[in-house]
């Protein structure tokens, strides 16, 4: 099962979001609540997925969706470090190439991070 937990950054630099374990669509409704949340407030958002073992589509869906709701808002959210192989294994499994995608966030995908990309 995942697990989704916040810091607040030092001298209020925003908030880090770490997501760990096995990221499925049980975990999809509380990752969905918490990056609405992050979106509500002004501070700029890390996610810190270096723990994560595996995620399904649900979560894929949730993470990509929010990260262009950021993008529209004009706001940021970055990746802490490196994606791990297996998140790169898990989209290529699910047939999601950040190369193929055609939103308008596509330039600051973070699923090129590691694994050949950028």
């Amino acid at each position: 099962m995942g697990n989704i937990t916040w810091q607040d950054k030092a001298e209020g630099r925003g908030r880090t979001l770490t997501l760990e374990g096995a990221l499925t669509i049980e975990t999809a409704s509380e990752l969905k609540h918490v990056l609405l949340q992050a979106l509500e407030t002004a501070e700029p958002l890390e996610m810190d997925m270096s723990a994560v073992e595996s995620l399904d589509l649900a979560c894929v869906q949730v993470l990509c969706s929010a990260h262009c709701s950021f993008h529209q808002a004009n706001r940021k959210m970055t990746l802490a470090g490196e994606i791990p192989a297996g998140i790169h294994a898990a989209l290529e499994a699910l047939a999601i190439s950040p190369d193929a995608c055609d939103s308008p966030c596509t330039p600051e995908c973070p699923w090129k991070k590691g694994e050949g990309h950028e």
